[in-house]
């Protein structure tokens, strides 16, 4: 909560949350079209804006509603369902998560404008907000239920399709499940509730599976908003 003073007349009031650097703004033009970069996140503290139209003088309360800039990943299950009994019989390990092609940037105002791209390649850019590495085993037919966050920049696909990937060893081999994500918008859920692997991957991280090889389904959810009262004079 803060006091404000200026002149009368219509003014927009923004309240930026977790903010990038903005000490060079000086003008609403330069404050709208700051690009906000996914590193100025971490996963208790992202970037969340807001404005609202106020007229003044006022002496009320007005508050500015805040939505994040990012968009959330969540990996809920994974189940692991070969039906071969000698496939079954491997041990099966998922070594890690992470999202791959993930859009980097998005202006302060909410409108996309992808500047640059994380974890294109064989990289592992931004670990706290795109990678876990897990080292778990998972016995055929049985589930893994530890919820897995990643948090991503807005992506219409048109460049790059963002895929959350799944790496895993069967037996002495490594093997990867690539689960291409819909268009992203900002302040949305991706939610896997649960991911069934069937059969062994594939060899590397950017080519496809099949629905023979592993079946799963994403819900789109709303986060919650977040309202910042501000005390206007």
């Amino acid at each position: 909560t803060l006091s404000l003073t200026c002149t009368a007349g219509s003014r927009k009031v923004y309240a930026v949350v977790n903010a990038p650097d903005l000490s060079s703004v000086s003008s609403l033009d330069a404050l709208e079209n700051t690009l906000v970069d996914l590193s100025n996140n971490a996963p208790n503290a992202l970037v969340m804006a807001g404005v609202k139209t106020v007229t003044m003088p006022q002496t009320e309360v007005v508050t500015v509603e805040v939505t994040r800039h990012v968009a959330r990943i969540a990996l809920n299950k994974i189940t692991r369902a070969f039906e071969s009994t000698s496939l079954g019989a491997l041990k099966f390990t998922v070594k890690n998560i992470y999202v791959s092609d993930v859009a980097g940037t998005i202006k302060l105002n909410g409108s996309t404008s992808i500047s640059k791209w994380y974890n294109s390649g064989k990289t592992t850019d931004l670990p706290s907000l795109l990678y876990d590495t897990v080292n778990t085993d998972i016995a055929n037919n049985t589930s893994y239920q530890t919820p897995h966050y990643f948090y991503v920049m807005p992506n219409d696909n048109s460049t790059k399709t963002t895929k959350l990937v799944i790496e895993v060893s069967l037996g002495s081999q490594s093997f990867f499940y690539p689960l291409e994500l819909p268009a992203i918008e900002r302040n949305k859920s991706y939610e896997f509730q649960n991911v069934k692997v069937l059969r062994p991957g594939s060899d590397d991280p950017d080519t496809p599976v099949n629905s023979s090889e592993i079946s799963f389904t994403v819900s789109v959810k709303d986060w919650d908003t977040i309202e910042i009262d501000e005390k206007i004079i």
